[in-house]
C-alpha cells in the first residue's frame, strides 16, 4: 500500500534535478527506519546533498532557502566482524 508521504515524494523526486558524482565504489548499511526520519525534512529543501564514505557516516545535507542548512549524520550498521571484534580480546 503506497502512503500519500510516498506518492508526495516521489513527485517531489521527478521535479528535482538529480546530479550524482562517484570517486568510489562503497558498501555499506544504514537502518532504514533512521534514513525514513532523515528523508522527512525534503519537502523543506531546494536542494539535498547526501554523502557516503567508506570510513564515514551518511551525511544529509538539506540547504534550506535563505533560512539556512540542515545537516544529518547517521552511522552505517554494525557488522558481525565488528559486533565480535570484542569477543577475541
Amino acid at each position: 500500500m503506497l502512503m500519500w508521504s510516498n506518492l508526495i515524494y516521489l513527485f517531489l523526486l521527478l521535479l528535482l534535478q538529480v546530479s550524482i558524482e562517484l570517486n568510489e565504489p562503497v558498501t555499506v548499511s544504514f537502518a532504514s527506519r533512521y534514513v525514513g526520519l532523515i528523508t522527512k525534512a525534503t519537502p523543506l529543501a531546494d536542494s539535498v546533498s547526501i554523502s557516503v564514505g567508506h570510513e564515514n557516516p551518511l551525511k544529509v545535507e538539506y540547504n534550506i532557502g535563505d533560512i539556512g542548512q540542515l545537516r544529518y549524520y547517521l552511522a552505517p550498521k554494525a557488522t558481525s566482524d565488528e559486533n565480535q571484534m570484542g569477543d577475541d580480546e
